[in-house]
């Protein structure tokens, strides 16, 4: 079973609960999307 979790992005840098706010990405998160587009 594979599980995935969405890339660190602006909320997480601001210690902010999303909730069904979509922060975008931050480059680290755009970094971890294509290594898992990769994969």
């Amino acid at each position: 079973m594979t599980i995935l979790r969405h890339g660190r992005s602006r909320a997480d840098d601001e210690n902010v609960h999303e909730g069904r706010y979509d922060s975008p990405l931050n480059a680290e998160g755009q970094a971890q999307a294509r290594a898992l587009a990769r994969y």
